[in-house]
């Protein structure tokens, strides 16, 4: 019963920012901003209290099992050994030093990526904002604070990072970018993006990119597969570098 009242609740919401799209022009973007606002901590406050999501249980042993650390040098020299990304390492550290349980922890990892977006959209459209938040409730809302936490977090985390970026904000791009890597290590393929972001794209040079980079993808899998598992890897990072493109492409390919 539980879980359906969360789904409801959440599909509610949806439906609210729905309506309130057909009547953007029946607001002035003061009031836009608030009612936004509004909804993203009326989302983390579900979140916060939910029971829903594939990862729900781990991330609660995740929490009930890491234990506080203290932030000095001697966390910060080897902050990238431990299988859990330090940012969250420090998050529930604080979290816990606060005497605060683990819906805080769901609430706060809810909250602060939502805050991030909530930026983008209210800076970057000012004549849509409602279906521009309906857009992302409906792509990523299950997919996002829901479910994958950590991943949420980062990805918001590189939403902003692009979007100063867009603005020539390059010390900004880069500051969120390694913030965004100390809550996903997966985030360390921005600095393989990177490079990308500087060309010129054309529809036909970015169509002739994605056609090569997929066929050789496609040829290059099993020879990469073959070589990362001879490697027992001991480095957090490598690790789940080696996991994710191994073990989860057999799980998907098997399933």
């Amino acid at each position: 019963m539980r879980i359906v009242l969360d789904i409801l609740l959440l599909f509610f919401i949806v439906g609210i920012v729905f309506i309130l799209s057909f009547f953007e022009k029946k607001f002035k973007f003061k009031i836009k901003k608030k009612i936004i606002l509004c909804v993203m901590l009326i989302i983390a406050f579900i979140c916060g209290n939910k029971v829903i999501g594939l990862d729900h249980e781990n991330y609660e042993n995740m929490f009930i099992n890491t234990n506080p650390i203290n932030l000095n040098l001697e966390f910060f020299k080897s902050m990238f050994d431990t299988h859990l990304e330090p940012g969250f390492i420090m998050l529930i550290s604080t979290i816990k030093n606060m005497s605060l349980g683990f819906n805080s922890f769901l609430f706060i990892s809810t909250i602060i990526p939502l805050y991030l977006i909530y930026l983008v959209i209210v800076d970057k459209e000012k004549k849509l904002p409602f279906v521009s938040l309906l857009f992302f409730l409906l792509m990523n809302l299950l997919r996002g604070p829901v479910d994958t936490i950590r991943h949420f977090f980062a990805a918001a985390l590189y939403l902003s990072a692009l979007y100063s970026l867009s603005q020539d904000k390059h010390l900004k791009f880069n500051l969120k970018s390694v913030v965004s890597i100390f809550f996903h290590y997966s985030n360390v393929a921005i600095f393989l993006i990177r490079p990308f972001l500087k060309m010129k794209w054309t529809i036909k040079s970015y169509l002739v990119t994605i056609v090569t980079l997929g066929i050789l993808a496609f040829l290059s899998k099993g020879l990469l597969q073959n070589y990362l598992s001879e490697f027992n890897y001991t480095n957090p990072i490598l690790m789940k570098f080696q996991y994710y493109f191994l073990f989860q492409i057999k799980k998907r390919c098997g399933s």
